[in-house]
C-alpha cells in the first residue's frame, strides 16, 4: 500500500483547484457574494442524475421505497424540492445564496466527473481536490444529511451548555461579572431557567434544516481533503445498472471501533463509501486499499445488486435509476434479501468522566452488553455513558456529572469541591468527526 499524499501535495492540489480560486476570491471580498433566482433546488445535482438516463429516454424512473411504486419523472423534477436552501437573514430578507454557492461547486465538478467516467482521463490532482468539495457536499445537502448534521450539532450544543449550567457554584462565579446588577437568586434562577430551556427544547437553534445545511459548508474544507486522501476506485459494471437515491450515496463499516459507532468515511479500516455516478460507474471510498492509488475495476452483475442495495438502505424515500425494471429488481432484490440492505448507523456522543477504582458498577454494565468496560482518553481509562440518537442529552449529562462529583468526594473526602477535581467531557461519534 502506497502513502498517502504529503501536505504540500495536499496544499498544492486545493489551491490549484479553480473553485478554490474562486471561493478565496469570495473570502477575500474579491468576488461578488452570488444570488440565485432558481426556486426549484436540486439535493442531488442534475449532472448526477443525467447520467441514470438513456439516450432514447431522458426521463429516470422513481421508485418510492416504501411502496415499492416506480414512476417516470424528468431530471429536473427528481430529487428537488422547492426553495430547499433558501434561507432568511438575520435582518429578515431571503436568499439563495446557499443554492447559488453549490451551483459554482457543481459547475467546476461537471467535467471533472466527466473526465472521471471516461476512466480518469486527464484528472489531475486539482480536479481530485474540485471533486473533493463536491463529494463533501453531498453528505449534507440532502434532507437527511442536513437532519444528521443538524441532529449532532444540537446534541453538542446541549452537551456543552448543559455543563456550562449545571453547578451553581461554578455558575456564580463564572457569570457574576456578566450580570452584576442580579442577586445570587437572581442568578440560580437563571441557571435553572437555562437547564429547563436545554432540557424541553425552548433553548435550540431556529432552523434545523439551515442548521444542517450551514453545518455542512462549514466542515466541507475539512471533510474535502479527508475525501481526497482516501483510495478512489471506479467501478465498472459489466452487466446490470447501478441506481442511485436521494441521498447520493452509502456507507458501510462491517468492524466498526465499538458496538455504538456510527458509520463514516473512515469509521474503521474496512469502511466503504459508495457514490452512484451513473447507471454504468460508481465511486468506490475507502480508507486502505491493497491496490492504493486511483484505479478502475470492472464488476460483475452480483457486485452491482450487493451495491444497490446499499444505496436503497440509504434512502430517505426514493432510489432513481435507468428504468423501472431497474428500480424494481433493487426493490425487489431487497424484499428477499433484508439482511444485505445496508442502513445508516446512527452517530451517538459519548459522555466520559474519571474511572473510580472502587467502583465498577458501570463497568460490569458494559461488560455484560458486550461492550468495553472503559474508554482510554488521554492515557487513563475513563468510565462512559453512550447517549442514544433520540435521547435528550441533557438527563445524561446531568447524572453523569452527578455521578463524577460523588466520586471526586468520595476521594477527596470532602463536601466542597473545586471545578477542577473532577471533569466531565463529551465525545462526538466517529461519523460525525471523520
Amino acid at each position: 500500500m502506497t502513502a498517502g499524499p504529503t501536505l504540500q501535495e495536499l496544499h498544492d492540489a486545493f489551491m490549484g483547484s479553480p473553485l478554490y480560486e474562486e471561493m478565496l476570491e469570495s473570502i477575500g471580498g474579491r468576488r461578488p457574494v452570488e444570488d440565485s433566482c432558481a426556486k426549484r433546488q436540486h439535493f442531488i445535482p442534475q449532472l448526477i442524475l443525467r447520467h441514470f438516463a438513456r439516450p432514447d429516454e431522458p426521463r429516470i424512473a422513481q421508485l418510492e421505497t416504501s411502496t415499492g411504486r416506480p414512476r417516470l419523472v424528468t431530471v429536473h423534477e427528481a430529487a428537488s424540492r422547492r426553495n430547499f436552501y433558501r434561507v432568511t437573514s438575520a435582518n429578515g430578507t431571503q436568499h439563495n445564496r446557499v443554492e447559488a454557492g453549490l451551483a459554482r461547486v457543481e459547475h467546476h465538478a461537471a467535467p471533472v466527473i466527466r473526465k472521471l467516467l471516461a476512466g480518469f482521463t486527464d484528472v489531475t490532482a486539482p480536479d481530485e481536490a474540485t471533486l473533493s468539495h463536491f463529494l463533501a457536499l453531498l453528505t449534507g445537502r440532502t434532507p437527511s444529511g442536513s437532519q444528521r448534521a443538524a441532529r449532532n450539532a444540537d446534541t453538542t450544543m446541549r452537551i456543552l451548555l448543559t455543563d456550562k449550567v449545571i453547578d451553581s457554584d461554578t455558575f456564580a462565579e463564572r457569570y457574576a461579572g456578566a450580570f452584576a446588577d442580579d442577586t445570587p437568586d437572581e442568578l440560580e434562577a437563571l441557571r435553572e431557567r437555562t437547564l429547563r430551556g436545554l432540557g424541553d427544547g425552548s433553548i435550540a437553534y431556529p432552523d434545523e434544516r439551515v442548521l444542517g445545511v450551514w453545518t455542512t459548508f462549514q466542515s466541507a474544507g475539512t471533510t474535502a481533503q479527508l475525501i481526497f486522501q482516501l483510495h478512489w476506485t471506479l467501478l465498472l459494471a459489466e452487466e446490470g445498472e447501478f441506481v442511485t437515491s436521494d441521498t447520493g450515496l452509502a456507507t458501510i463499516d462491517p468492524t466498526p471501533l465499538y458496538p455504538w459507532s456510527g458509520t463514516g468515511l473512515t469509521s474503521s479500516p474496512a469502511a466503504e463509501t459508495t457514490v452512484p455516478l451513473g447507471r454504468h460507474a460508481c465511486l468506490l471510498l475507502t480508507p486502505t486499499d491493497p491496490m492504493a492509488g486511483r484505479r478502475i475495476v470492472h464488476v460483475s452483475r452480483k457486485r452491482v445488486d450487493e451495491i444497490n442495495l446499499r444505496t436503497y438502505g440509504w434512502a430517505e424515500r426514493f432510489i432513481f435509476g435507468a428504468g423501472q425494471e431497474a428500480v424494481t429488481r433493487v426493490h425487489k432484490h431487497a424484499k428477499q434479501r433484508p439482511r444485505l440492505v445496508a442502513r445508516p448507523r446512527p452517530a451517538r456522543h459519548v459522555l466520559l468522566f474519571e474511572a473510580d477504582p472502587h467502583d465498577h458498577e458501570l463497568a460490569r454494565e458494559h461488560e455484560r452488553r458486550g461492550w468495553p468496560p472503559r474508554l482510554p482518553s488521554d492515557g487513563e481509562m475513563c468510565d462512559y455513558v453512550v447517549l442514544d440518537t433520540d435521547d435528550n442529552p441533557v438527563e445524561p449529562s446531568i447524572a453523569a456529572h452527578a455521578l463524577a462529583r460523588r466520586r471526586a468526594a468520595r476521594r477527596l473526602g470532602t463536601d466542597h469541591l473545586p471545578t477542577s477535581s473532577f471533569r466531565l467531557t463529551a465525545r462526538e461519534p466517529p461519523s460525525a468527526r471523520r
